[in-house]
């Protein structure tokens, strides 16, 4: 009868151990892609006048190559990043607006410039 208790002890300490080695691994790798990630920001991109920017390009300087976002019909866009990274907002006749992520407010508005120069 004691044999067995101790078997049975010790066959759930080994089990509490491997799950314990499992869960912990797994939440420090889903903790370090929320961490890289960051969070998901939305805002809107207006002319000059303040109308919408219909189709302006979104993307993350730090992460060239990678897909990014273009705004939608009502000039909005969200996008996720980490506070470190910049998002880069550009469109054709306008000069590209750089801002750090941790600076993008949530909701806001941001204007864009008309670049006279590029339409010459």
């Amino acid at each position: 009868m004691k044999t067995s208790i101790k078997i049975t002890l010790a066959l759930f300490i080994v089990i509490a151990a491997v799950f314990s080695v499992f869960y912990f691994t797994n939440h420090d790798a889903a903790a370090s892609y929320i961490t890289r990630q960051g969070v998901t920001k939305c805002f809107v991109v207006l002319d000059g006048g303040g109308a919408p920017i219909v189709g302006a390009s979104v993307t993350i300087k730090e992460r060239p190559g990678t897909a990014g976002t273009t705004t939608d019909l009502d000039g909005r866009a969200c996008i996720s990043a980490g506070d470190s990274e910049t998002i880069v907002i550009s469109y054709i006749g306008y000069k590209t607006k750089e801002i750090k992520f941790a600076m993008l407010r949530d909701n806001g508005e941001y204007w864009l410039e008309e670049d006279t120069e590029q339409l010459e």
